[in-house]
């Protein structure tokens, strides 16, 4: 190729981004006759010019006699379009690629246009311009390689597959690549001709792609192609149209699936991926990112450059391997071939790649080995230290080294509590260095926790509170272990606490103080609520160790039983204590007493008993002859009984504690009886 770097200016970015043609861009509209069908074909070539840009300008380097040598890409149009909504397409070709050309035949957009023709008019653009570059006098004499390929979108995509297995199976041509961009399926089938086709494939595709989708249409050719190097690139968001430049037809025949993403977004992404391709390079799959993308190229992996020496001495020498049998291996920079290449270590960074061609171009693995001097080390970190604490010495080595410690350690940095000379020696293969620190006792002090109030809280109500008397002629602040600050410390909630302290010093050079150690136990202890039950005139609690009776919300004076005997109505309650929960109170549910039941006043239809509290027996009348009746504690234990003579009977209560007692027979219900005398 002839060339002047002066004259093709390109400037290209780093990684994937579409790179920017500094040059100027001509186009050139001209008729093709097929003598073999009698068919005319106008086309429009674009390409890049030379100092100026339009119609029929000079080619690029004309101005320096320095004219490249051109590879072609004919470009078919979908169905209906013109062949104006792919000028942007064809100008980043030929801005990314200035050696290279853009035809743009504009036949096949009859209603009814016949597929295979068009095919034919895409291998006869090629054709053409082979002559035109063996023509005298044709400005593309001697400047055209026979270097093509074919590509399409829609319509022309299915096309440019017809035509890729025409010029394979029949023509003289060399065609290095297929490009097709939401391939139609066409009559004769795409897909059917994708099995002819064996050179790389691209074929590009959108998600929300209605016209020709993914599943239905695009898939199957992919799969039909017979290319050992082809790639499918899905571009989210993208749709049919945006393919090529705003078409009012195209958008209408889409109106179901709109794309997600802008046109110069999707024509970015699309740009990018044709570009790498008509470049062969393998970098056009590695650009695909954030695309679903299926291909049957196979790249380098790490594992295959074992990348285990990172680092050796300078003037070393270092082998490094390839995993791959390969025997189109070559390592730059030396242009070395072979499963392995050395290289002595210079001072800083070596850098050795590993290239192979395959598929779209070269493949590479680069492998970096820094360059080790001798090795250094510094002990960084305070040298004194208060009673008790402790400081982190810290070895700074340089990179490659390892370490070794007086005290046996082989990390970093080490952790000091006593006072002492402490050295660490660093070692690589490049030699060892060395460094110590003396770490002292400076001055310290304890200072004391005073622990005030209560460690209990019943029912969630209480406080704890840690007061640290200071002295506040050495100290200025204190801190908490919590990350509260304060001489107080107050806590409100339940658990077990660990209480300490740093106190900060007023001077610059004082050691940070600290305190006693506090373990504190917080306990909620919530009582279950007592219960009440009525047994005639008299009220019981559940069970507890302690009571306190209460009427209308007021303490009853001497109600510290069990038991209450009502004599007039009221909302009572009781409030009791136990050991069981540590002594904290609980109160009853109100209990309402509406009236008070008359024992003289019972149904006379019952034995009726009557007891005074002023006397000693108790009266039982209206029983059955022989009935024993018999009174008994609440634990069930008989304490009196007595057989009825008639139809009453007198029991003595003399002797009898205080208390509440039960009194039964077999003609009546238990009755309830207190005595208190």
């Amino acid at each position: 190729m002839k060339t002047s770097m002066s004259a093709l200016v390109c400037l290209f970015c780093l990684g994937i981004s579409t790179c920017v043609y500094a040059g100027f861009e001509g186009r050139i509209r001209v008729t093709i006759r097929d003598t073999v069908r009698s068919k005319n074909i106008p086309v429009t070539i674009i390409y890049a010019s030379d100092l100026e840009s339009g119609d029929n300008k000079a080619l690029v380097g004309t101005s320096t006699n320095t004219i490249p040598d051109f590879s072609v890409v004919v470009m078919g149009h979908g169905f209906q379009l013109p062949v104006t909504v792919y000028r942007s397409w064809a100008s980043n070709i030929v801005q990314t690629s200035p050696g290279t050309i853009v035809i743009l035949p504009e036949t096949g957009g009859e209603l009814f246009p016949s597929h295979g023709d068009f095919a034919l008019d895409m291998v006869e653009c090629l054709e053409y311009m082979q002559r035109e570059g063996r023509r005298s006098g044709s400005v593309w004499f001697d400047h055209i390689r026979n270097d093509n390929f074919v590509a399409g979108h829609s319509m022309g995509g299915g096309c440019a597959l017809l035509a890729a297995k025409e010029i394979l199976q029949s023509r003289a041509l060399n065609l290095r690549g297929v490009i097709a961009m939401a391939p139609a399926e066409t009559n004769p089938s795409s897909t059917a001709a994708a099995a002819a086709v064996t050179v790389p494939t691209l074929i590009l595709a959108g998600a929300q792609d209605c016209v020709t989708p993914l599943q239905t249409t695009v898939q199957p050719i992919y799969t039909a192609v017979a290319a050992a190097c082809k790639v499918l690139a899905v571009i989210p968001g993208a749709s049919h149209c945006q393919f090529a430049d705003s078409s009012f037809i195209c958008t209408l025949g889409e109106l179901n699936c709109r794309a997600t993403i802008s046109r110069a977004t999707q024509q970015g992404r699309t740009n990018q991926y044709v570009t790498l391709f008509i470049r062969q390079k393998d970098s056009v799959a590695r650009a695909i990112d954030n695309t679903q993308i299926q291909t049957t190229m196979s790249f380098f992996s790490g594992s295959e450059l074992p990348a285990d020496t990172t680092t050796a001495c300078e003037g070393d020498t270092v082998t490094i391997r390839s995993t791959v049998p390969n025997p189109h291996l070559l390592w730059l920079p030396d242009s070395v071939r072979g499963q392995q290449v050395r290289f002595r270590v210079k001072p800083g960074i070596t850098t050795v790649t590993l290239v192979t061609t395959q598929c779209f171009g070269e493949t590479r693995l680069v492998h970096t080995v820094r360059s080790a001097p001798l090795p250094t080390v510094k002990v960084q970190g305070r040298t004194s230290m208060c009673r008790g604490d402790s400081v982190i010495v810290r070895a700074v080595r340089s990179p490659g080294t390892s370490v070794l410690w007086s005290t046996g350690s082989t990390d970093d940095s080490i952790i000091v509590r006593q006072p002492g000379t402490y050295g660490v020696v660093a070692s690589s293969n490049c030699g060892k260095a060395s460094d110590s620190i003396r770490v002292t006792f400076a001055s310290t002090s304890k200072v004391p926790l005073k622990l005030e109030g209560d460690t209990l809280f019943c029912d969630g109500i209480g406080s704890v509170s840690i007061t640290c008397a200071y002295d506040t002629t050495l100290f200025r602040g204190i801190l908490w272990n919590t990350g509260e600050s304060g001489r107080t410390l107050t806590i409100k909630r339940t658990g077990t606490f660990i209480f300490h302290a740093e106190l900060t010093p007023r001077t610059s050079n004082g050691c940070v103080g600290t305190t006693d150690t506090v373990r504190v136990r917080i306990m909620d202890v919530t009582p279950p609520e007592p219960t009440i039950t009525r047994r005639g005139d008299t009220l019981w609690s559940s069970k507890a160790d302690a009571y306190s009776w209460l009427k209308n919300g007021v303490t009853m004076p001497g109600r510290d039983s069990q038991y209450c005997v009502v004599t007039e109505p009221g909302e009572y309650r009781v409030r009791t204590r136990s050991s069981a929960f540590h002594d904290c109170p609980a109160l009853s549910g109100s209990f309402t007493v509406t009236s008070i039941v008359d024992v003289a006043t019972e149904d006379d239809d019952e034995p009726r008993v009557v007891h005074h509290r002023t006397s000693s027996e108790l009266l039982f009348t209206n029983g059955t002859a022989g009935e024993i009746v018999r009174i008994l504690t609440i634990l069930g234990e008989t304490v009196r009984s007595v057989a009825i003579d008639g139809s009453t009977a007198r029991i003595s209560t003399m002797d009898l504690p205080c208390g509440a007692y039960i009194v039964m027979g077999s003609s009546f219900r238990p009755r309830t009886l207190i005595i208190c005398k």
